[in-house]
């Protein structure tokens, strides 16, 4: 069931919802708002990462993965929640935007945006405590 911003029923059940509303709203009763909107992810997604270098490193003896683990343990669990959650969005923005320099930054607009009614979906039907099972799904697609 798709969320319609113009459904009084559909607001105030949670932020996250309404958000996606709001989101909604614009993209129906905006457009001109909703591409620059659009247009300033992209080119925040753009950006270069800052840091030594964007290029993947081979996971060897001496790699930066190998730092990592040696200073937060082998399964960084010298991390907070909070501090794995920061880092996981960080990898899934790079990732976004490695993708869209891939297949086009156009491209890869149109792709977010066909998908927009199904991230409010998610973000009101589905449990909290079910978010880390869809995104190791999603990982594992990826990976795959």
């Amino acid at each position: 069931m798709a969320l319609d911003y113009r459904n009084p029923n559909d607001w105030g059940k949670s932020t996250l919802t309404d958000n996606a509303l709001r989101l909604q709203q614009i993209k129906a009763e905006n457009p001109d708002q909703w591409a620059a909107m659009i247009e300033g992810d992209i080119q925040a997604l753009s950006m270069p990462f800052k840091g030594e270098s964007t290029e993947f490193r081979a996971v060897t003896n001496g790699s930066f993965l190998d730092y990592l683990q040696n200073e937060y343990g082998s399964t960084f669990e010298k991390l907070t929640r909070v501090q794995k959650l920061c880092i996981l969005r960080l990898l899934c923005i790079n990732l976004i935007n490695s993708e869209a320099s891939l297949i086009g930054f156009s491209l890869a607009d149109r792709e977010s945006r066909k998908i927009i009614d199904l991230l409010a979906d998610i973000n009101q039907n589905l449990a909290a405590c079910e978010y880390l099972s869809l995104a190791e799904a999603i990982i594992n697609q990826l990976k795959g």
